[in-house]
């Protein structure tokens, strides 16, 4: 009798530690295994999607006609569906690994997702001026002036503007060390290892830094 699906879910939640790294607190640095987000990620999947309609199916039984069925009739956008796809082709991939079916063709490589599904419809980017940036900036109080002024200074992520802190700055050289993100209020690494990287501090912006420095709460 050939393994459920159940027990390839069961197995991955147990070894990456998924349950451990979702009860983690919030302002807990997180250095080891899945990032927060991912591991929300694959949890919501599994629980809302997968495990109830796949987990006391057998391995082998699982087909890919009978997926592709089964994911045209959710009623989800296709990028939705896609994310289901790929969590369901992870697993698969790791039944083979650990030997619970044999080794081949992922099937879930043969599925298809046609139509677009419902969508939201694509907002025109605004391209504002730098007056105009200015005039927005005059409305805000800080820290909120100041977050803004980074991230259209330096382009980084919310995530990775929220998880800055003083000791990152090195205001006699010029620099910022990006090293860090935070999801969910939980801190961990930036979100690819292209992100960690050293950026220079324009001398204006380090005056606009320096000055917040001085009048915000130590923390």
């Amino acid at each position: 009798r050939s393994p459920t699906f159940g027990t390839v879910l069961d197995k991955f939640i147990a070894d990456e530690r998924l349950k451990e790294i979702k009860a983690r607190r919030p302002g807990e640095i997180v250095d080891d295994g899945l990032k927060y987000s991912t591991t929300t990620g694959y949890l919501s999947v599994i629980k809302l999607h997968l495990r109830p309609a796949w987990e006391t199916v057998q391995l082998t039984e699982i087909k890919p006609l009978a997926v592709q069925e089964w994911l045209k009739q959710l009623d989800l956008s296709r990028k939705t569906k896609q994310n289901i796809k790929a969590v369901f082709h992870r697993m698969i991939e790791l039944a083979m690994l650990w030997g619970l079916m044999t080794a081949q063709r992922n099937p879930l490589s043969l599925v298809e997702i046609r139509g677009s599904g419902f969508s939201r419809p694509r907002r025109k980017k605004l391209i504002i001026t730098p007056a105009q940036f200015q005039q927005i900036c005059e409305q805000l109080v800080e820290p909120f002036r100041t977050m803004v002024v980074i991230a259209m200074c330096l382009g980084l992520r919310v995530s990775e503007i929220l998880a800055l802190k003083w000791s990152d700055f090195d205001f006699e050289e010029g620099t910022l060390m990006i090293t860090r993100g935070t999801v969910h209020a939980r801190i961990g690494r930036v979100k690819t290892e292209y992100s960690e990287d050293e950026m220079p501090l324009h001398p204006a912006f380090a005056e606009i830094l320096l000055s917040w420095q001085a009048m915000c709460p130590a923390s």
